[in-house]
């Protein structure tokens, strides 16, 4: 189970049912069943996405104090809530590549894909992992930073 991509779901399709199987006794290995239901699952995306959306919020005040100062407590806020908004529409699920998302728009702009036709053309591409995407997204930058 990918907790880390339970906090972009849980919105539209929680899981319905989850059952672990897996226990160890002393030295031997036993099945005991464990069932969460719907409303444990949502309680644990809850805390999963107030975690994290935290930790968002504590990174970017690290790499990007002067950015941060100007847009003031609630801008940071509400820039970490679009950036984890836009990135699932992008197939960003986890939390690595919505924070990754994020740091872009921190060190290129909050619209950067629609500034350049390129990253566009990537993130809406449906064939391609959050992961590759990020990676072109990378190369893209580094291209724009040359010139």
């Amino acid at each position: 189970m990918d907790f880390g991509r339970i906090g972009y779901a849980l919105h539209n399709d929680p899981p319905r049912t989850i059952r672990f199987r897996h226990s160890i006794y002393g030295n031997c290995i036993g099945i005991v069943m464990l069932v969460l239901r719907v409303e444990q699952m949502r309680a644990i995306a809850r805390r999963l996405n107030s975690d994290f959306r935290r930790r968002a919020y504590g990174h970017l005040w690290r790499i990007f104090p002067q950015d941060c100062q100007r847009l003031g407590d609630c801008g940071v806020r509400d820039r970490v809530e679009d950036g984890i908004r836009r990135a699932a529409g992008f197939g960003m699920t986890t939390e690595r590549q919505a924070l990754c998302f994020i740091d872009m728009m921190f060190l290129i702009g909050p619209d950067f894909y629609r500034q350049n036709p390129e990253a566009q053309d990537v993130l809406e591409c449906e064939e391609m992992s959050g992961d590759c995407k990020l990676d072109e997204l990378y190369r893209i930058a580094d291209a724009c930073s040359d010139q």
